[in-house]
């Protein structure tokens, strides 16, 4: 081995190092309190189902006591394979169970993820050189949206690293090897049977074999190669997601799938459905601006860009290479999330490994530019990598401070445990989580007894009913950004409720904010603001908690008279205006910690 690659080698293993202990520090964060709802579903999905017994049973749809919808979770809509496979690495370690599962599959999380990190080096050293993946793999080492989702017991990891082997695998169709075609349908394959979205990998495989086609002395070849990467993706999403096909049927979708999928389709879209009304009026491009500004890094995720940029032109200019089925993936998944009335940026997580590779490209092809113009100043030609690796690291390392140091919820809950006497009555949010709520496993002594409509159509009846909540409780808790982050999207719907956020933040409702509790992502006294971020952000892992006690000021007139205006001719106020109040509370409770 050349000393070349021995330090090629050497590095490649430095970074998958580096990804590992980023992802696993703090497997236990929140210790099971388990904020996010989706890990809290997938946890007790793979804690019901068991095991069949015998191969036809498991892919009898209707009688597995493996399927989901048989235990009693009739709206399931992931990928049967990621529970399936946690259940079986839980019980094979002897850690079954509901309060133990979870970290199995968020140790499972971090593995897959790591994977995806190893697969962008070859990718990029594919495509390009082993600087290049060196660069890449260090990009996805460090980018923040992976480091925060291998912290959760959710689908997105396991579809990740299934769609980036599947880039690997395709750019070899493309290349013209021939055992790459069945690898990339199992690959594919295993995507839709992690999350049904990953059918999308169609078309990076059409184009793989488009460019594959374009040989004309090859095309027998490449329909043979088509068909067999048809039918392992076939066999394995039969094999692997069995209960997405109706019962005694091979092809045919079952019903109750579909049915949930248009349930799915038709909650985003309404009112009725609070989680959705953070992204009502949001541009098209909010999921792609929020991974380029918070989930990546700035540069990172402008290096993305420039690669993505650079790999269209050079299509454009009739250079149909390799590289071919990594644009196109790039280019359906940015497309497939504007499409959604759901902008999360989690949509976008797997196709950011082959985004930072393009991202890699770009930035050892800038260097190779800088060198050729400044020959006498060479090194220079490094700066554009080691910049944006130096920010990437930088971020990834402010981020996953909030992993070492007790969760906001937690801390919420131990001391308002501590303070609330005996028969006080604590009130929360509607759609929100209960503060106090479970800490390792453990309900609290108390429990909040109200929750406050908040995400109900203003109107008369809902003011009673806001009033009555307030009047009854002694303690009120925000658990998260979750209602005043999102209800400004729409104040025509809801101005009597941002009046009572701004009356209630501000102090003037008689409701005295006693305790603020954040996690901010930071290095030593240097932190980072997060609420500007998409909710999905900050909600799970580090919301802003606010405890407010009821004071001698409180009266319910008055507070009526503040939500509906009488008293105040000021229009509702806007999220802008609410998160400043927020960030008030937040130095004012840093300045006076014990007040």
């Amino acid at each position: 081995m050349s000393r070349a690659r021995a330090l090629c080698l050497g590095a490649a293993l430095a970074v998958v190092c580096l990804a590992l202990g980023l992802r696993l520090i703090g497997l236990g964060w929140d210790e099971g309190s388990l904020g996010h709802p989706d890990e809290r579903f997938l946890t007790l999905v793979a804690s019901k189902i068991d095991y069949p017994r015998s191969i036809g049973e498991y892919l009898d749809t209707a009688a597995s006591p493996a399927n989901p919808v048989n235990r009693g979770h009739t709206f399931f809509v992931y990928g049967t394979l990621p529970v399936l496979v946690t259940r079986l690495v839980a019980d094979a370690l002897g850690e079954d169970g509901f309060w133990r599962l979870y970290r199995i599959g968020r140790g499972l999380s971090a593995m897959l993820d790591v994977l995806a990190v190893v697969m962008s080096f070859a990718l990029a050293r594919r495509l390009h050189s082993e600087g290049a993946g060196l660069v890449a793999a260090f990009l996805v080492a460090t980018a923040v949206i992976h480091v925060q989702h291998a912290h959760f017991f959710v689908v997105d990891p396991w579809l990740t690293a299934a769609a980036t082997a599947a880039v690997l695998a395709l750019t070899a169709v493309a290349s013209g090897s021939r055992w790459a075609a069945p690898a990339a349908g199992l690959a594919v394959g295993l995507a839709v049977a992690c999350k049904l979205s990953g059918v999308l990998l169609i078309a990076p495989a059409a184009g793989a074999f488009l460019v594959a086609w374009l040989d004309r002395n090859r095309r027998l070849e490449v329909v043979v190669d088509a068909l067999a990467f048809a039918a392992v993706a076939a066999v394995v999403v039969r094999v692997a997601h069995p209960y997405a096909f109706a019962a005694g049927s091979l092809a045919t979708p079952d019903p109750q799938l579909l049915g949930n999928l248009e349930r799915l389709r038709a909650s985003a879209t309404s009112f009725a459905f609070p989680p959705a009304i953070q992204w009502y009026g949001i541009p098209r491009t909010h999921g792609l601006v929020q991974v380029v500004l918070w989930g990546t890094g700035l540069l990172p995720g402008l290096a993305g860009l420039a690669g993505l940029a650079l790999a269209v032109a050079r299509v454009w200019r009739g250079r149909w290479n390799a590289a071919f089925p990594a644009l196109v993936w790039v280019l359906v998944g940015v497309l497939a999330a504007a499409l959604q009335p759901v902008q999360a940026p989690r949509y976008l997580l797997p196709i950011c490994p082959t985004l930072l590779v393009l991202a890699g490209i770009a930035l050892v092809e800038l260097g190779r530019t800088v060198e050729r113009r400044l020959p006498n100043r060479r090194r220079l030609a490094y700066l554009p990598a080691a910049a944006t690796a130096s920010v990437s690291l930088l971020w990834s390392v402010a981020f996953v401070r909030i992993y070492a140091t007790p969760h906001a919820r937690t801390e919420a809950t131990r001391w308002i445990v501590a303070r609330a006497a005996a028969g006080e009555t604590i009130a929360g949010e509607a759609w929100d989580e209960p503060i106090p709520g479970p800490v390792a496993g453990q309900r609290p002594p108390i429990t909040p007894s109200i929750q406050l409509p908040v995400f109900a159509a203003n109107g008369p009846a809902t003011r009673r009913r806001m009033i009555a909540g307030l009047e009854s409780c002694d303690w009120l808790v925000i658990a998260s950004q979750r209602g005043w982050g999102s209800i400004p999207r729409v104040p025509e719907r809801f101005p009597e409720t941002l009046r009572y956020y701004r009356a209630l933040l501000s102090g003037e409702l008689g409701f005295e904010a006693v305790r603020v509790f954040r996690d901010l992502p930071g290095i030593g006294p240097w932190e980072i603001d997060t609420l500007a971020a998409d909710e999905s952000f900050s909600v799970y892992d580090h919301p802003t908690v606010i405890v407010f006690r009821k004071g001698p000021r409180w009266d319910p007139s008055r507070a009526e008279a503040m939500m509906t205006g009488v008293d105040d001719p000021r229009p509702p106020p806007t999220r802008r205006e609410l998160a400043g109040l927020v960030r008030r509370l937040d130095e004012l409770h840093r300045a006076e910690p014990d007040r």
